[in-house]
């Protein structure tokens, strides 16, 4: 039989094989559980003990001690940034991962600001329940007598913002990865309250707390939460006396009273039922 000429190979056309298959890039880090969470929340603690415990001790030799809503301030500027790097240290996930802020639903804002507003009040007259021994009290007047400007900065602004952002952020993405949902809600809640170190914010911390994480995972979006906090501390910080003159009552009254008088509390009932609902129906609504 006649030999036919060799076909050329591939490698004489000049081709190349194709390389193997790469490995695809691998998924964020899960984030972290239970025991990293609050190791996290302690770490906030050791850095703000570790300057306002000496810095309170030389303004007071100095006779010159800081108020509460000064110390509040410092604690904020030191406490975050170190929390939330060890934070992603510690879960070994990225920044963007952690604390990304995504875009929610535009129309269920309203009622979360007339839901929220409301709540405030209402949780403001559970908190006030509880006892409070003369030291603290006198610590949280400083604080909402402070000056208009810290008190806004510390309180209505960097509070929500960083809480929201580790709490909602950090911890509740990592949480959800590891943990049901109702577990992730509840874990993220309860430790949110306990970081606050007193009964009077935990009542408060935790409802909001269970609201703000159930609305992250439905919407996928820490700006429900954002918006939320913002409006429960701009309400407790510095519209309670202007509603109250609304209603008849003055200022030396309401500093005073031991609690917010029943008209308040009611009023505020009837905003959180009618601001909540709008918010659910407004998210139950197809969008166009």
């Amino acid at each position: 039989m006649e030999n036919l000429p060799k076909e050329p190979s591939a490698e004489e056309f000049g081709y190349e094989p194709p390389l193997a298959p790469t490995v695809p890039p691998a998924s964020p880090a899960p984030g972290p559980r239970l025991a990293s969470a609050l190791i996290t929340s302690v770490i906030y603690y050791i850095a703000v003990f570790a300057v306002t415990v000496p810095l309170g001790v030389y303004m007071y030799l100095q006779k010159r001690p800081l108020d509460s809503l000064t110390l509040t301030f410092i604690s904020q500027i030191i406490g975050w940034p170190v929390a939330m790097i060890a934070g992603v240290l510690i879960s070994r996930r990225s920044w963007r991962d952690s604390f990304a802020i995504r875009p929610c639903p535009v129309r269920m804002i309203p009622g979360l600001i007339l839901g929220c507003f409301g709540l405030s009040l209402v949780l403001n007259r559970l908190a006030s329940q509880i006892p409070m021994p003369a030291f603290f009290e006198s610590a949280f007047r400083d604080m909402m007598t402070g000056p208009p400007a810290l008190n806004v900065l510390c309180l209505v602004i960097l509070a929500p913002l960083a809480e929201e952002l580790f709490f909602r952020g950090w911890m509740l993405r990592g949480f959800a990865a590891h943990y049901s949902k109702n577990k992730a809600i509840w874990f993220t809640a309860i430790i949110f309250g306990l970081f606050h170190l007193n009964p009077w914010q935990f009542v408060v911390a935790v409802p909001i707390g269970v609201i703000f994480a159930s609305l992250t995972l439905k919407t996928g979006s820490l700006l429900p939460g954002l918006v939320g906090h913002f409006i429960v501390n701009l309400t407790g910080s510095q519209l309670l006396k202007p509603l109250a003159g609304l209603l008849g009552h003055g200022d030396q009254e309401l500093e005073d009273a031991t609690h917010l008088p029943w008209d308040m509390v009611g009023l505020g009932a009837v905003f959180a039922v009618a601001g909540f609902a709008w918010m659910q129906r407004e998210m139950r609504r197809p969008t166009a």
